[in-house]
């Protein structure tokens, strides 16, 4: 049976003590057929009919289509506000793919192994609230989805980004501008698959932060990274965690105190992007990076971020006994690490069943 993510929202706002009797009630409802991932999620709303703003709390679950009747009766009448989920497609080579027609300021589809993510705001791609939380919608949509190996985004404009608004920016919707762009870096970390960023542009303030996120970035030499806030009177709140392990503390105090930007090649010197390759030949090293990636179990490729993940700032004791821990228990119950053994010893290619 296929998995579907549903998405909706309440009209009430569940305080985080009652989450846990609610999950309680899904898994009374859904057993023996428990989502195999989900979020319980506080946020603001603003009702278009009036303009008051009331909180809300969004619940995000992936479980069969069959079963979204039944998580929502748990709910009193009238109280779900909202229900959004994919529909399946159908792409040329006859695969199905999860598209959500409702997306307005992305791209998004899967095939092939690869899930696609195209951010498609223009002019410059300037990172909204709206935007945000579809960017983090679609890559939670992938949890459970084994047989998806990596994820690719990129920019259909100009620019990368060019961070976030200056209408999203005011004090009075930083909090909420802060927990979206929060719920993109979250959902970025906790999907487990390599996340590979293609920059082709300009990325400046939160579009730099959010390449920061990737694992793996290629960039050509028209990219640039930069972190103006300073200039605007404030400072940038992800860059000045994430930066000086990604580029080193001296070059983070440069590039955040005077606002100035890293080019491409900068950004490779520094560890800031993985290769810089000219625009020419970028569609043809990403295609060639994402077949190579494909060829690889999924399962295994998401235990392996985690280990590497998780590890970094560890002391290297307990980091290595966290990454046995994980070797012993999770990448030992996998079916493909016994067809990756079975296959060495054919002497043939291993065919991986993503389990």
């Amino acid at each position: 049976m296929s998995n579907w993510p549903l998405s909706f929202s309440t009209r009430k706002s569940y305080g985080s003590n009652c989450l846990p009797k609610i999950e309680d009630k899904l898994h009374n409802v859904l057993s023996p057929f428990f989502p195999l991932y989900y979020s319980l999620r506080h946020i603001n709303r603003t009702n278009p009919c009036d303009c008051v703003k009331t909180s809300s709390t969004l619940f995000h679950l992936r479980l069969s289509s069959d079963n979204h009747k039944k998580a929502l009766s748990i709910f009193p009448d009238n109280e779900v506000i909202m229900v959004t989920r994919p529909t399946p497609g159908t792409n040329r080579t006859g695969e199905t793919q999860l598209l959500r027609a409702t997306y307005k300021y992305i791209q998004f589809s899967t095939a092939n192994s690869i899930a696609r993510l195209t951010l498609n705001h223009p002019p410059h791609n300037v990172l909204t609230v709206p935007m945000m939380k579809e960017i983090a919608e679609a890559i939670e949509s992938l949890n459970g989805r084994g047989e998806i190996k990596a994820i690719l985004i990129q920019s259909s404009q100009a620019a990368f980004s060019a961070g976030i608004s200056l209408e999203d920016s005011r004090p009075d919707k930083v909090f909420q501008t802060l927990d979206a762009f929060n719920r993109v870096f979250q959902a970025m970390v906790d999907i487990s698959k390599p996340v590979i960023v293609v920059v082709n542009g300009p990325a400046i303030g939160a579009g730099s932060e959010f390449v920061g996120f990737a694992d793996v970035v290629l960039a050509t030499p028209k990219a640039k990274f930069a972190q103006p806030e300073v200039k605007l009177g404030v400072f940038p709140p992800f860059a000045a965690v994430m930066l000086p392990a990604l580029i080193g503390p001296k070059k983070t105090y440069e590039l955040i105190l005077t606002g100035e930007a890293l080019t491409a090649e900068e950004a490779l010197k520094f560890g800031f992007v993985n290769k810089v390759v000219p625009e020419a030949e970028l569609n043809k090293q990403v295609e060639a990076l994402m077949a190579r990636i494909s060829e690889f179990s999924g399962p295994v490729l998401e235990v392996t971020k985690r280990v590497i993940a998780s590890s970094q700032g560890l002391p290297l004791k307990d980091a290595m006994k966290q990454s046995q821990d994980l070797y012993l228990n999770e990448l030992m119950s996998l079916e493909d690490v016994h067809e990756g053994l079975r296959a060495v010893i054919e002497k043939r290619k291993p065919v991986w069943k993503n389990k």
